[in-house]
C-alpha cells in the first residue's frame, strides 16, 4: 500500500515533499521557491555584511592574560569572564606590548585532552592564530578573514596593530545579520 509513511519513513514531511510524491514532480523543482528564497536571504545579509562596521558589532575591551598565565589561570578567566577566547598579550619581563596569540576555549580543551597540565603556560597552547581586523573596517571582510583562516574570533585593532580594542566573534556577525541596524 502506497502511503508517506512507507516512502519516506515518517508522516511528518513538509507540504512540498508530500506534494513531490501526489505530483510526481521532480525535488528540484518543489525546492526552487526555497533556492531563491535562500539566495535573496544571503544577498541580504552580504549586503548588510558589507554595510556595517566591525566597531558596530564587536565587544569593545579584550580580555588579556600574559603569556607565562598557566592553563588554569586562562579557564578561571574564561568561566569568570563568561567569554570563549583570551588575548595572549604582553610580556611580564620587559613590560613589552603585542599580541602573542589568542586562546579559545576549543584551544584550551584540545591541550587538556592532548595531556598538558593545568600549569602549563597560555603562550604554549594558545592556538587560534591572533589575526586582527581594524575597527573601521566591514563585517565583510572580518568574515572573509575568519573563513580564510578558519577562526571564529578577531582581535579588534584601532590605533596600531598592537593595540586590540575589542573582539569580534562569529556569534558578533551572527547577531548583526539577524538584528540589522533599523
Amino acid at each position: 500500500r502506497f502511503t508517506p509513511r512507507n516512502v519516506l519513513g515518517f508522516a511528518a514531511k513538509p507540504a512540498w515533499a508530500l506534494g513531490m510524491l501526489v505530483r510526481g514532480m521532480p525535488v528540484m523543482e518543489n525546492l526552487a521557491g526555497f533556492e531563491h528564497e535562500a539566495a535573496s536571504t544571503a544577498a541580504i545579509a552580504a549586503s548588510e555584511l558589507g554595510a556595517t562596521t566591525v566597531g558596530d558589532a564587536m565587544h569593545p575591551g579584550v580580555i588579556t592574560c600574559l603569556p607565562r598565565a598557566s592553563l588554569h589561570d586562562v579557564a578561571r578567566i574564561m568561566s569568570s569572564s563568561r567569554v570563549h577566547a583570551v588575548v595572549v598579550w604582553g610580556d611580564e619581563e620587559d613590560d613589552s606590548e603585542g599580541i602573542w596569540g589568542v586562546v579559545s576555549d576549543l584551544d584550551l580543551v584540545a591541550a587538556l585532552a592532548r595531556g598538558a597540565t593545568e600549569a602549563q603556560a597560555a603562550v604554549g597552547v594558545a592556538g587560534t592564530p591572533a589575526v586582527t581586523v581594524r575597527v573601521e573596517e566591514t563585517l565583510e571582510r572580518a568574515a572573509e578573514l575568519m573563513s580564510t583562516h578558519a577562526i571564529a574570533h578577531l582581535v579588534v585593532v584601532a590605533d596600531g596593530p598592537e593595540r586590540p580594542a575589542g573582539i569580534l566573534s562569529t556569534l558578533d556577525i551572527a547577531r548583526a545579520v539577524a538584528e540589522p541596524a533599523r
